[in-house]
């Protein structure tokens, strides 16, 4: 800059004219990336590349804008313009939490002189996208239905999500547990109250809520259980049933509306072996169900399982109890009058 041109006749010096004002002389600056349909991710890094044309004093200057928001911010400033015709490059080391779809990256020089300063910026609008790395459920546990439970993701960046889970692996379909809610940057929780569903194949999937950034998500690495919940109540711990009995109850309390029948067994060794007492049974009747006959075998080690006819995992045990043995006096048996020397007590086993 602050140049001027003089011209003179070659023969006649003293035949001359100069520029009365000053001019500048000054190149151009090009922006090769971002350059538009890239996508950057929050906390990243990613390369903002130019190339000068002609050498520059100074330096340069690299600046974002979200078009949304419509003003320039600065990412780094006393950067070394480069020399003629050279690409260079800046890693841009920690992308700024600012997600959106419309970005532009601009590269100025600072010169001392406004006359020369030049700048460039991307052709066409890029993204700045968020991440998601769901945490929890990540592994394959039981959560029961009513529970809260918490669903856990790190964010790389503030945005809007949506919550859903699937009954069947990844392959869904997804249901809404929440899709209004902001995932900030860093670690969040969502309390979760779990319906009331019946699956061994859950998945929970975290993503972003707007359609453009719809390939932002992470879901459960592994499948998950959802199930309700069977109590069995009767026979307690320690009960004595009786041989052979018709009239003794078996209860239970069932959770949800996912249990349609369930299926009714007794072990006479712990639970090491079991053996149906009744299948198909409507859940329903855990408020009056008789056991149909006590097995005639003698036992301290006896329980009682029901579960689900279409879950077997959804199941609950008895405490341990005995079936014993069962003696009648049938003489005397009120009223007699018996002399001494009588034949003894009759009774049957």
């Amino acid at each position: 800059y602050n140049l001027k041109v003089r011209i003179e006749d070659s023969e006649n010096a003293a035949v001359n004219d100069t520029s009365v004002n000053p001019f500048a002389i000054k190149g151009s600056i090009i922006l090769d990336r971002p350059n538009g349909a890239e996508n950057f991710t929050v906390h990243t890094s990613e390369y903002i590349n130019w190339t000068p044309q002609g050498t520059y004093p100074g330096t340069v200057n690299l600046y974002y804008k979200n078009e949304t928001a419509g003003s320039w911010i600065e990412i780094i400033s006393g950067l070394s313009p480069g020399a003629h015709n050279v690409p260079q490059n800046y890693s841009w080391s920690d992308v700024s939490d600012d997600v959106t779809a419309n970005a532009t990256v601009k590269v100025e020089t600072v010169s001392g002189n406004d006359s020369i300063n030049i700048n460039d910026t991307s052709n066409n609008i890029f993204r700045i996208r968020g991440a998601l790395a769901l945490t929890q459920p990540n592994t394959a546990v039981v959560w029961y239905y009513n529970q809260s439970k918490e669903v856990r993701w790190n964010s790389n960046g503030t945005f809007p999500v949506n919550i859903t889970y699937s009954l069947n692996n990844a392959s869904g379909p997804w249901y809404v547990i929440n899709n209004t809610v902001t995932s900030t940057d860093g670690e969040n929780i969502y309390n979760w109250t779990i319906p009331d569903r019946n699956s061994e194949y859950c998945m929970v999937k975290v993503s972003d809520n707007r359609s453009i950034f719809n390939y932002v998500n992470d879901s459960s690495d592994t499948a998950f259980a959802i199930r309700p919940v069977i109590t069995v109540t009767e026979p307690i711990t320690s009960q004595n049933v009786v041989v052979g009995s018709t009239t003794t109850p078996i209860r239970w309390n069932y959770t949800g509306t996912t249990i349609v029948t369930v299926n009714v067994q007794y072990s006479l060794d712990g639970g090491v072996n079991w053996t149906n007492i009744e299948t198909s049974v409507p859940v329903g009747y855990g408020s009056n169900y008789t056991w149909p006959q006590v097995p005639l075998s003698k036992t301290t080690n006896a329980i009682v399982k029901v579960y689900d006819s279409s879950n077997a995992n959804v199941t609950n045990t008895s405490g341990v109890f005995n079936i014993v043995g069962d003696l009648k006096v049938l003489a005397p048996n009120g009223g007699e009058n018996w002399p001494r020397h009588q034949p003894p007590v009759r009774c049957r086993r």
